[in-house]
C-alpha cells in the first residue's frame, strides 16, 4: 500500500513496536550508481526470476577476474595449484628471417639487321638482311611497306634464330658468381617482348631482291626477351645474349623451441616482438592468456643482387612479400610472427631434500667458535665430505647495558573522582594523594622533578609477576560482578 502511494520511494526497513508499524525508504532517483561494485547487489534482480539467465554478481566478478591473468584470483590460483610441487622453468625464442637469394637466366638476345622492301620492282618482296648486308628470308610480296614492317617483328624469332649460331655453345661469364659457362639457344626461340635499342633509316641499303632504287630499307637493333616480367630482373649483354639476374624471396626459421622437451610443462609467459625484436607484447601472462594480439609489422629489405626494395609483413597468419607487381606467400600458418619469446613452467618430478643443506649447516654449527675478535668455522661439503677453515673479522663490541634501566618515583596528585552520591572530597579530609609511576632512567640517573620523591633507584627491573598479578585480580574481579542463578 505504501508503494502503491508513493511509487518514487523504495522500502529499506521495516520497524514495528505496539500497535505502530514504521518505514524507512529512499527517494529512488537519489540513490548511488552501485555500477560494477558487485556486492550492492543488480539494478534488474527481475532477470533472476521466470528462468532468466543472469549472472549474480559475485560470479560475475568471478568470471572477469578469470579473464585477467593479473587479477589476484588467477595468480592465487596459480598459486595453489603449484603448492607441493617442484618446478623450473624453460625459456626459448622462435625468430624468422627473410632472405633474396640470386637467380640467373638467360631471358633474351640483343641483335641488329636490316628490313626491307622492294617498292616499285614486278615482285615486291618483303625480307631482312644481316648487319652485313647478306640477303636472306622473303616474308611476303606486294603487301606494302608498312605491312612489310610488322611482318619482320612477326618473324622476330626466326630471324634471330639465323643470326644466333643455335646449338652451339656460346660463352658467357655468370654476372653473380663471375664464373664462367656456356650457352646454347634451343632450336626454336619465342619472343615475348622486344624493345628497339635503334631504328633508323638506311635508304637503298642493303638493296636486296632489286630493292636498290627503293628508300624502303630501315635498320634495326633489338633487344628481344624470351621471359614474362623482364623488370624484375637486372640485365647484362654479352654478346648477342642478354643474362638477367632476379631475386628468390625466400624464409627461415631458427630458434631453439623446436627442440625444447615440453613434457609436463606449461606456457608461464610469451611476448611476441617485430623484426627488430622490439615493440614487443604480451601474448601470454601468469599461465594465462592477456587477450592481446600484436599488430601485423613489415619490414622493407634493399636487394644487393638487383637493387629492388623488398617489402616483407608477417601478421601471426602469413609471412608475404611484395616488390611491385610480384608478390606472394612464404608461411602460412599460426603464431607466423617475426620473434617470438616463451617461458614455460616444468615439473621437476624431484622430491625436495634438505638432507645435505642440513648437514652442512649442522657441521658449521657444530665447529663456530668466537673469540670476540673473529668469527672462526668449517664448512663442509656433502657431496665430497671436504672441509675448509674459514674466519669473518668482527667490528669492536660496545658495552651496552642488558637492560633498559628504570626507576619509581613517587609523585603528588589529585583525587577528584566523582560518582552518582558524592565526590573524594566528601570522604576525605584533603584531595591530595601520591601514585607511583615507573620512570626510564636516563645515563644511569633518575630524573625526579620538584616534590617527587625517589622510591627505586635506577636498575635492572622485572615486573612481569606483578602485571600477571594485576590482570589476574582484575579478571577476578569481572567474574565477581557478574549477577546470575549459578557460578560462571
Amino acid at each position: 500500500m505504501v508503494y502503491q502511494a508513493v511509487r518514487n520511494f523504495t522500502i529499506t526497513n521495516v520497524d514495528i513496536t505496539g500497535t505502530e508499524i514504521k518505514y524507512y525508504g529512499q527517494e529512488s532517483t537519489s540513490m548511488g550508481d552501485t555500477t560494477g561494485v558487485y556486492f550492492s547487489g543488480t539494478a534488474s534482480p527481475q532477470q533472476y526470476y521466470g528462468g532468466g539467465g543472469g549472472t549474480l554478481p559475485g560470479d560475475a566478478e568471478l568470471l572477469n577476474q578469470a579473464g585477467d591473468p593479473n587479477s589476484m584470483y588467477s595468480q592465487l590460483n596459480v598459486l595453489s595449484s603449484n603448492i607441493g610441487n617442484q618446478y623450473t622453468t624453460k625459456q626459448c625464442s622462435i625468430k624468422r628471417q627473410v632472405s633474396l637469394t640470386p637467380h640467373m637466366e638467360m631471358v633474351g638476345y640483343d641483335v641488329s639487321f636490316y628490313v626491307g622492301y622492294d617498292a616499285d620492282g614486278s615482285s615486291k618482296e618483303c625480307f631482312w638482311a644481316t648487319n652485313t648486308g647478306n640477303c636472306r628470308d622473303v616474308w611476303a610480296y606486294g603487301n606494302g611497306w608498312g605491312a612489310c614492317e610488322n611482318l619482320n617483328l612477326v618473324h622476330l624469332g626466326k630471324i634471330i634464330h639465323s643470326i644466333v649460331a643455335t646449338g652451339s655453345c656460346i660463352p658467357y661469364t655468370d654476372p653473380v658468381s663471375g664464373g664462367s659457362g656456356c650457352y646454347s639457344p634451343p632450336g626454336t626461340i619465342d619472343v615475348h617482348s622486344y624493345e628497339f635499342v635503334q631504328r633508323t633509316n638506311s635508304g637503298t641499303s642493303p638493296g636486296c631482291y632489286g630493292s636498290n632504287n627503293d628508300s624502303s630499307h630501315q635498320f634495326w637493333h633489338i633487344r628481344a626477351f624470351t621471359v614474362d616480367n623482364i623488370d624484375q630482373y637486372t640485365l647484362t649483354t654479352q654478346g648477342n645474349l642478354i643474362i638477367g639476374v632476379k631475386d628468390n624471396p625466400g624464409a627461415s626459421t631458427t630458434g631453439s623451441c623446436a627442440a625444447l622437451d615440453l613434457t609436463d610443462c606449461t606456457m608461464l609467459e610469451e611476448t611476441v616482438c617485430d623484426h627488430n625484436d622490439a615493440a614487443c607484447v604480451h601474448t601470454y601472462r601468469n599461465y594465462n592468456p592477456t587477450g592481446l594480439a600484436p599488430l601485423g609489422s613489415c619490414q622493407q629489405v634493399p636487394s644487393p643482387n638487383t637493387g629492388l626494395t623488398w617489402t616483407f609483413c608477417a601478421d601471426g597468419s602469413n609471412l608475404t612479400y611484395q616488390q611491385g607487381s610480384q608478390s606472394g606467400v612464404l608461411e602460412s600458418g599460426t603464431d607466423v610472427w617475426w620473434n617470438i619469446h616463451r617461458t614455460y613452467s616444468c615439473e621437476t618430478n624431484n622430491v625436495y631434500d634438505f638432507t645435505n643443506a642440513q648437514q652442512r649447516s649442522g657441521h658449521i654449527q657444530d665447529s663456530l667458535s668466537d673469540n670476540g675478535a673473529t668469527l672462526t668455522f668449517q664448512d663442509f661439503n656433502p657431496d665430497t665430505g671436504a672441509t675448509t677453515n674459514n674466519s669473518i673479522s668482527l667490528p669492536p663490541r660496545e658495552d651496552v647495558e642488558r637492560c633498559e634501566k628504570s626507576c619509581i618515583v613517587k609523585i603528588p596528585v589529585q583525587d577528584t573522582q566523582a560518582s552518582l552520591t558524592r565526590t573524594t572530597a566528601d570522604y576525605r579530609a584533603s584531595v591530595n594523594t601520591h601514585k607511583e609511576i615507573l620512570r626510564a632512567c636516563e645515563n644511569g640517573v633518575c630524573p625526579v622533578n620538584a616534590g617527587e620523591v625517589l622510591v627505586k633507584d635506577c636498575k635492572c627491573t622485572n615486573y612481569f609477576n606483578q602485571a600477571a598479578t594485576t590482570l589476574q585480580l582484575v579478571h577476578d574481579a569481572g567474574r565477581d560482578m557478574i549477577c546470575s542463578g549459578s557460578p560462571p
